[in-house]
């Protein structure tokens, strides 16, 4: 079972997993070089920035490296992350957290494009637990596509934070985005 500590340890897990993910880094505010270079190296329309200390904490989604600069100005930690945000690429089916142990399936998830990870809980369109046969998995729009995925990475009893769209996006290029793991945060 794996077992991830906090948000920068699941961004280094996905990375030694080869997950397909948006391209993003945990960075210090106390390098304005390292933060530039991601931005030049990873163009985009938009980013979001992310503390990487505390579950559920502060977000904000940015334009540039002007704006990032600006608000980790802000915020009281040195390290925080930075990732190209999904938000804007077209073509989202789903998104949501999904748990797999033995046959047993928990889903919750949204095929609605203004969806997040924030607000899926409050009022999902899809709020599933069940055996893995269950018929009402496989109607969800792409969760052959995951849970093919999950079978892939051995991503069994941990909590898998993902998206999925109709084309191949992330830096593998692939049809599912892992956006985070957790398991005792």
């Amino acid at each position: 079972m794996i077992k991830v500590k906090n948000k920068e340890h699941s961004i280094n897990l996905i990375k030694q997993m080869g997950l397909n993910s948006m391209p993003q880094s945990v960075l210090d505010k106390t390098d304005p070089e390292g933060i530039e270079n991601f931005f030049k190296k990873n163009p985009a329309k938009e980013y979001v920035v992310r503390d990487i200390f505390s579950p559920m904490g502060k977000y904000k989604f940015v334009s540039g490296l002007e704006e990032c600069l600006e608000y980790v100005s802000t915020i009281k930690a040195d390290r925080f992350c930075v990732s190209v945000s999904f938000r804007t690429i077209p073509g989202r089916i789903l998104l949501g957290d999904i748990y797999v142990k033995d046959n047993m399936v928990s889903l919750s998830a949204s095929k609605d494009s203004s969806a997040n990870h924030r607000n899926i809980y409050d009022n999902p369109q899809i709020m599933l637990n069940c055996e893995l046969f269950d018929d009402r998995l496989w109607d969800v729009p792409g969760f052959e596509k995951l849970i093919d995925y999950i079978n892939r990475f051995n991503l069994y009893d941990i909590v898998v934070e993902f998206a999925i769209f109709s084309s191949k996006v992330g830096i593998k290029r692939e049809n599912v985005l892992i956006i985070e793991l957790r398991s005792d945060y």
